[in-house]
């Protein structure tokens, strides 16, 4: 290799951790896990319990030690395994994930931060405003924190890992750890094996000790794809281009004003459409026109979020409540204000030492943000993408605005003072889990009705098994083993025959059924929705909502 490009490579692969205190550490930590733990306690009180993939990523959990599903998030199923060691109910574990996922990547992100020679104070309520996020708490699913959580303490810990090449083929394994949680992130493994390999030819690099350590880090990571399968290909081949089709129509349905739910009557627009194009790249083809737009729109809403969430992180709302125009305000003062400082020696001299120290993390982070980037564009920026962005904004924000002048950063008398006061507005100003708009499924109607409905069911204690007909997407993982999902959209004949050909013994109503096309235009559904009883049904209502249930009367009688 050419020394002069060699010499690059190895700024390029520059790290080096700051000098904290353990201590201090660890008391940022508990605080911000006080902090979230006490904003979370209501949280059963004020979002619904959704089904459809959070559903599964839990029951996958749940089912380890009976049937290990490799095809669905096996690293995020782990980790609910995990929690259910200490919460077996089914509802209660769900939302004891919702308030880890809402605190542990607020605890990553400060210590990540604090070891990147980012100010201690600044690190800690960075991550502390994060947990009062637009950006955090609503955002559904959860397997995106949960990958951000795992990978920043990675990151955290490479820095106490000697050598760059095994701290590349180290981190290479919580990249892993993320694909196999969500499959896209395999290009990020790819991406940091690529760096690994090209620091193998850097001679500076190249001690015994580091090249066998890391060939058997990397090794490992080889022989957990040799057992679990390749996770970009083992997740159902056809993954990409469903989510392209279901979020296609979010936009085509927007655009044309249909009022249906496009994750559940996507299919016969996108064969119409694109000729039920097996992947991307065929629908490309098939409809370039419309790829186009759709790419577009994305781009379009990509921006129309993107100031307001980001904001929002950095001064949220339920603590600052300032609307958006004044959270951009004080951000771009401050912006014009730290460009005064651009020029003068000593900020310069810091700024250089603080990006020279965090060059190869700044790489990998990229690497880690890049496959969602593109899922934004392609797919739909979900605001479970553009939380990764903001972990790379926030890094380089950090790194610009509050670079630690020393390698060991102390905690100034009056630092400590300011932290002191932003505390105190922080718990002054309290918000509550119900200030927030929670994703629910493009509900029109903000309820708690799957919570209510499943504790109604479980108030019958039924001991047969129990068919439950529904289109919430996976009821009955909620409900126990001897109740059945009947899927709603999957009718193939009239509604009063699909019961019998099904024998369905509760049916859910909600909009997602109701005004599913297939139903809407059946005969014998309006038949049932004016004499239930005449087909053995009893409606009941589990609360202050639309959606409803009807129960067999059989089942009722025997209760």
């Amino acid at each position: 290799m050419p020394q002069v490009l060699e010499k690059y490579l190895k700024i390029l692969y520059s790290d080096k951790r700051s000098q904290v205190n353990p201590f201090l550490l660890l008391v940022g930590t508990f605080i911000i896990a006080f902090i979230g733990w006490k904003f979370t306690k209501d949280i059963s009180q004020s979002v619904d319990i959704l089904f459809w993939d959070e559903a599964n990523y839990m029951h996958s959990g749940q089912m380890i030690g009976e049937k290990f599903n490799k095809s669905w998030g096996p690293a995020y199923a782990l980790w609910y395994r995990f929690l259910s060691l200490f919460e077996k109910d089914s509802i209660a574990l769900y939302y004891l994930n919702y308030r880890w996922m809402t605190i542990l990547p607020a605890v990553g992100i400060f210590l990540f931060l604090t070891l990147s020679n980012v100010r201690f104070w600044a690190s800690f309520f960075i991550a502390v405003f994060f947990i009062f996020a637009d950006i955090n708490l609503p955002v559904w699913p959860k397997v995106s924190h949960y990958n951000i959580f795992i990978f920043l303490i990675g990151l955290s810990l490479m820095r106490y890992v000697p050598g760059t090449l095994t701290k590349v083929a180290f981190i290479s394994l919580f990249a892993l750890n993320n694909a196999y949680a969500r499959p896209e992130f395999y290009l990020s493994y790819i991406g940091i094996l690529v760096l690994w390999i090209v620091a193998l030819f850097i001679k500076d690099f190249r001690n015994k000790r580091a090249i066998y350590f890391s060939v058997f880090l990397t090794v490992i990571g080889f022989l957990i794809q040799f057992k679990m399968g390749n996770p970009l290909f083992n997740f159902q081949g056809d993954r990409s281009a469903l989510a392209f089709a279901q979020h296609f129509m979010l936009n085509y349905f927007e655009w044309n004003h249909i009022d249906y739910d496009f994750w559940l009557t996507w299919m016969p627009y996108y064969q119409d459409l694109f000729h039920n194009a097996p992947s991307i790249r065929e629908a490309i083809v098939a409809n370039k026109e419309l790829f186009e737009l759709h790419i577009l729109t994305n781009i379009q809403h990509y921006f129309g979020n993107v100031f307001n969430l980001f904001s929002d992180a950095m001064l949220p709302e339920s603590i600052i409540r300032i609307p958006l125009k004044g959270r951009l305000i004080i951000l771009l003062s401050g912006g014009l204000v730290m460009l005064t400082f651009v020029f003068k020696n000593k900020y310069l001299e810091i700024l250089n030492n603080s990006f020279k120290r965090n060059r190869l993390v700044l790489i990998i982070l990229l690497l880690w943000v890049f496959p969602t980037i593109i899922s934004c564009i392609l797919i739909y920026p979900r605001l479970h993408y553009m939380i990764f962005h903001y972990i790379l904004l926030i890094f380089l924000i950090a790194l610009l605005v509050f670079p630690s002048s020393k390698e060991k950063p102390m905690f100034r008398k009056s630092s400590f003072l300011f932290s002191l006061i932003l505390l105190a507005v922080v718990f002054v100003r309290f918000p509550s889990t119900n200030d927030y708009s929670y994703f629910d499924l493009y509900r029109k109607e903000k309820s708690m009705a799957n919570l209510r409905t499943v504790e109604k069911i479980q108030s019958y204690h039924f001991q047969d098994s129990v068919r439950v007909l529904e289109n919430e997407g996976g009821m009955n993982l909620f409900l126990g083993d001897k109740y059945i999902w009947i899927r709603g959209f999957m009718k193939d004949t009239t509604w009063t025959g699909y019961l019998e050909k099904e024998k369905v013994d509760i049916i859910y109503v909600t909009p997602s059924l109701t005004k599913y096309p297939t139903l809407e235009s059946d005969s014998t559904w309006f038949d049932f929705q004016l004499t239930p009883e005449k087909y053995g049904f009893e409606k009941i209502k589990t609360g202050n909502h639309t959606p409803f249930l009807y129960i067999r009367e059989k089942l009722l009688s025997k209760n």
